[in-house]
């Protein structure tokens, strides 16, 4: 006859879902063979000893870990649905998705400990995310074409203006004539190199699979590159006021930093008047890296604030101002990769401010 205690070991080693079990500081203690293949580990050992949080993407940790302690305070009243669907980290650091139903008890003495139900449902989210990519690119095929044909036509019709009238201007007194539309042809270059750049910003930010790369970054050295890298002009770059506090290293994605910085100071600049300084202040804390970017421009329509990081939206101020709707759109939806933050401040005709939080991620 089975005795209760190995009826028990059999229901949890030959259970369909993976099965954990952790302690009150979020120690592995026990993991049933359905958890060891869903996350890809050979043996229970190489889980057993560990916090939880090996389980988890390397970016989402320090969330994750407030999220257990919270939970623990109260376990009674901890809303889980918060924090669904939750994203596991595989031992060759492959990524699945996963639904978790906790379940916990005191110990003889009277420590807690919490089970953990743990489901792949990988292929449900795929699924449901494929499916609504194809709505939205159906929805954003239009307005695409209709951008890039406005956006892209316009300077092109610029640079082969310039280009033609240049031609005409061979005598040495014309030469001014001659500078003025070669400048015309840079900055139509360089507008069409921005358009192209949010592009390729918006395929990297729609790539589910894309790593993150947190990497040091030496402040504020890293920003001026930034800034320098822009292609401003010089009267541009002398607007820019900028400020830096708090730590001089911080660790996170460059790449979403360059775009994060390179969209919300160009746009500041561009919706602003010529004469007027923009701020850029940056602090680095032991966890946190600070941004915020402010102008004395014509700022957002306050109707307008909560929708104007939509893809292609344009405030209705703006739309005779050159741009394609994509950036601020791009900021977030990076940010959002990393459980960064941002928020706008504005009032029409006097000022707009961006703030941005960007948490420091673990080393590599």
């Amino acid at each position: 006859m089975i005795s209760e205690l190995n009826i028990y070991k059999l229901i949890f080693e030959h259970a369909r879902e993976g099965l954990l079990l952790t302690d009150n500081r979020g120690i592995i203690e026990l993991v049933n063979p359905r958890l060891l293949e869903m996350f890809k580990y050979n043996s229970a050992d190489e889980l057993i000893g560990h916090p939880i949080e090996i389980l988890i993407p390397r970016e989402l940790r320090r969330k994750h870990v407030e999220h257990r302690i919270n939970y623990y305070k109260k376990p009674d009243q901890f809303a889980l649905d918060k924090v669904r669907p939750l994203e596991g980290s595989c031992k060759d650091d492959s990524r699945i998705y996963v639904d978790i139903n906790l379940s916990h008890f005191n110990n003889e003495n009277g420590e807690i400990k919490v089970l953990s139900f743990v489901t792949d449902i990988t292929s449900a989210i795929l699924t449901e995310q494929a499916l609504r990519r194809e709505k939205e690119l159906n929805e954003l095929k239009s307005r695409f074409v209709s951008m890039v044909s406005h956006e892209i036509r316009t300077p092109l019709s610029s640079i082969h203006t310039s280009a033609t009238l240049i031609s005409k201007y061979q005598r040495a007194d014309q030469q001014s004539k001659r500078d003025k539309h070669t400048e015309r042809i840079k900055r139509s270059v360089q507008h069409l190199t921005s358009i192209l750049e949010d592009v390729l910003s918006l395929e990297r930010m729609d790539k589910s699979g894309e790593e993150i790369v947190p990497v040091e970054i030496l402040l504020p050295d890293t920003i001026d590159e930034i800034v320098q890298d822009l292609g401003l002009s010089e009267s541009d770059l002398n607007r820019i006021d900028y400020r830096h506090s708090g730590k001089n290293t911080c660790y996170t994605d460059k790449k979403i930093l360059t775009i994060t910085i390179r969209n919300l100071l160009t746009n500041a600049l561009k919706y602003s008047d010529p004469h007027d300084s923009v701020q850029l202040n940056t602090r680095s804390s032991s966890d946190t890296l600070f941004i915020k970017i402010r102008d004395e421009g014509i700022g957002i329509p306050e109707s307008e604030q909560a929708v104007i990081f939509d893809r292609f939206f344009r405030a209705s101020n703006a739309l005779h101002i050159k741009g394609t709707g994509l950036g601020l759109s791009i900021v977030r939806g990076l940010l959002d990769k990393v459980e960064g933050e941002i928020v706008v401040d504005s009032i029409p005709g006097e000022f707009t401010e961006f703030k941005v939080t960007l948490p420091q991620l673990d080393k590599v």
